[in-house]
Formats: structure tokens, C-alpha cells, sequence
């Protein structure tokens, strides 16, 4: 006859605490890891836009300084009287676009 044995695991409390304690950190280290990866990903699509702003402004500054050194001359004011007031020189043809 064939006799069943109980197979008896003689895990203490201490390995069961401690087992408990290294899954609750593994999950706890699992959820800071996925939180930020997300505030990463925000932070770097801020940072780009940023970047994208700071080279907009650049240019616009490299504009404004190169007409404030053309200030007073001949060209400055050219370029006024041609893009403010739309005045031509004599002699010169004017083409419309026509809007359809």
C-alpha cells in the first residue's frame, strides 16, 4: 500500500516578511520608474518647444539688430517709404496679385 507524505515547507515567518518587503519595493521602484519616464517625456517635449522658441527669437533679434544698425541710412529709409507707405520709384512697374 502506497502511503501519501506531506510534503512540508519549512519556510519561517522571517522568510515570508521578507519575501512580502522585497515584492512591496520591487512594485514601489516599478511605479517611480514608470512616473518618471512620463514627467521625462514632458519635460523633454517642454524643453524642445522652448528650444524652437529661443531660435524664433534669435532670428527675430538678429533682424531688429540689423535695423537698428541700418538706422538713418539711405536703404533704412528706402525700405520704409517702399514697405510702409508703398511708394516706387520712377520708372518702375507695379504688379498686383489678384485675389480669385
Amino acid at each position: 500500500m502506497l502511503h501519501k507524505r506531506k510534503i512540508r515547507l519549512n519556510i519561517g515567518k522571517g522568510k515570508i516578511i521578507q519575501s512580502a518587503v522585497f515584492v512591496a519595493i520591487l512594485i514601489y521602484l516599478l511605479g517611480t520608474l514608470y512616473t518618471q519616464q512620463d514627467l521625462l517625456e514632458k519635460t523633454t517635449e517642454e524643453y524642445n518647444q522652448a528650444a524652437a522658441s529661443l531660435e524664433l527669437e534669435k532670428e527675430k533679434n538678429l533682424e531688429l539688430q540689423q535695423d537698428f544698425a541700418a538706422l538713418g541710412t539711405d536703404e533704412f529709409y528706402e525700405k520704409v517709404a517702399r514697405e510702409v507707405f508703398g511708394y516706387v520709384r520712377a520708372g518702375e512697374k507695379v504688379f498686383y496679385e489678384s485675389k480669385n
